[in-house]
């Protein structure tokens, strides 16, 4: 797990401090995940399309969640609409791979299309429902 800042690489080279994080990744967790059953696995992700999968930043996380994805039963990814269409550094899971998808009315319509004709079930909250 994650328990203190350090410091990591941006894209540009610099470094720059890490948030700290609880969150349990590398190789304990994807040993621990490939060893149990997962009922329903929920991602956030930093891009999801058909040329990508869904992405993020973070190639550890990315081994991370594939190892529970494909031990998962369901798999229900979740983004704000910036990120669709958007491919990142690292595949967490290719869209065969995810059930649902649930985003935001900001998503582009033809990116959700496409995601959706790729066998996901999208979701969509509408976001003038709530803002206020």
């Amino acid at each position: 797990m994650r328990g203190s800042p350090q410091a990591q690489g941006d894209h540009d080279g610099r470094r720059r401090p890490a948030e700290a994080s609880f969150e349990a990744v590398g190789s304990l967790s994807e040993n621990t995940f490939k060893a149990i059953n997962v009922g329903t696995a929920v991602l956030g992700t930093d891009g999801i399309s058909v040329s990508g999968g869904v992405t993020t930043h973070d190639e550890t996380e990315a081994r991370t969640n594939h190892a529970m994805v494909a031990n998962a039963q369901r798999v229900i990814v979740v983004a704000d609409g910036s990120k669709v269409g958007q491919v990142t550094l690292a595949k967490m899971a290719d869209l065969s791979e995810i059930d649902d998808f649930v985003t935001d009315s900001d998503a582009d319509p033809a990116a959700l299309q496409l995601i959706a004709d790729a066998g996901v079930t999208v979701h969509i909250v509408d976001l003038s429902a709530v803002r206020r």
